[in-house]
């Protein structure tokens, strides 16, 4: 299992639920043994689910705008810790005025990103400065740095390793950068659910986020992890004897990172419309359906794949076991 890797080092894993929505499975990690005291969720809104199911550790991954939304995190702060990102000084203004005037606190990250398709302040001196405006904010408490996954290279490829490590020696620097001016860094959170490994044998890497690991997609599937996750789908035509159409389009597997995977070897899907997959099968593997047939897909992303279900159904062995609710389903804002 993946949270024994962590063995090793003073990292740990905090899962990142955003991945699949649902409590029943961010318990089943906490539980694993080698993570963190909390989870890590993309919204504001996902946090508040989980904190109605018993969580109480949240990191929040992406930045949290408007006054709206900044006293709804303090009201969460109340009675759980809360962490926020941070990549611009005009939000870290903001919060510390909604802080100051509620009476309460919260734990900053500052992202750090050199990419100009994500968000996060450039290493090095910004980066410094930054952290300099957090520490001096009234009701902002700067407890260190986030790395977020760096964005695909491709639809159908992860991020590179080389580009990995390099955002990677650069955050390390900017820490060190940080702490010569006086600050002190308790924190380095790395996300990466595709270079992992190189965060987790990082001494200096305190916890590394992940989600995409428990249930997995195509992408990871593809470097040997076993699949845990598939959507069911049926043959509903057969225009010729090489081609089927499938019930099981961009709605019900999403399409972000690509076109999913065939369980078998017997086809590929080669386009995804809203309601239809074109599965195109291989003639010289056995490929063969015929009308009614059931085909296990392969999401090419787990996390906006479960968004489109209320739930999972769990099985072993063959027979379904649980049926598991997807609380934070929707919950963008």
């Amino acid at each position: 299992a993946i949270d024994s890797l962590f063995t090793r080092t003073g990292s740990t894993l905090r899962p990142q639920i955003s991945s699949h929505g649902c409590p029943d499975i961010a318990q089943l990690q906490m539980e694993a043994g080698n993570t963190s005291s909390g989870i890590c969720t993309m919204t504001l809104s996902e946090a508040e689910i989980f904190s109605q199911h018993g969580f109480n550790d949240f990191l929040i991954a992406s930045q949290v705008i408007s006054s709206g939304k900044i006293i709804r995190a303090g009201e969460l702060a109340q009675h759980a810790k809360v962490t926020l990102i941070v990549d611009d000084l005009g939000n870290v203004e903001e919060l510390s005025k909604f802080a100051a005037e509620r009476h309460f606190n919260l734990d900053i990250l500052l992202e750090i990103s050199d990419s100009l398709e994500t968000s996060g302040v450039a290493s090095g001196e910004p980066a410094v400065n930054l952290a300099k405006k957090i520490a001096d904010a009234k009701g902002l408490h700067f407890r260190g740095l986030l790395q977020k996954e760096l964005p695909l290279e491709s639809k159908n490829e992860m991020p590179g390793r080389a580009s990995f490590l390099k955002q990677l020696n650069r955050t390390l620097e900017t820490s060190e950068l940080i702490e010569k001016a006086g600050l002190v860094v308790e924190a380095m959170s790395v996300e990466s659910d595709y270079h992992f490994d190189e965060a987790i044998a990082c001494s200096r890497v305190t916890e590394v986020i992940m989600g995409a690991y428990v249930l997995t997609n195509r992408a990871i599937v593809e470097n040997d992890v076993q699949q845990a996750a598939y959507v069911l789908a049926t043959v509903t035509s057969k225009p010729e004897q090489q081609l089927a159409i499938l019930d099981c389009g961009q709605k019900a597997i999403g399409a972000d990172h690509g076109s999913p995977k065939l369980q078998s070897q017997r086809g590929t899907i080669s386009s995804l419309s809203a309601e239809h997959g074109k599965l195109l099968l291989h003639e010289e593997e056995g490929g063969h359906v015929d009308l009614g047939d059931k085909v296990w897909l392969i999401p090419s992303d787990v996390g906006s794949c479960a968004n489109l279900y209320n739930s999972v159904q769990v099985a072993k062995n063959g027979k379904l076991e649980a049926v598991w609710n997807i609380a934070s389903r929707g919950r963008y804002y």
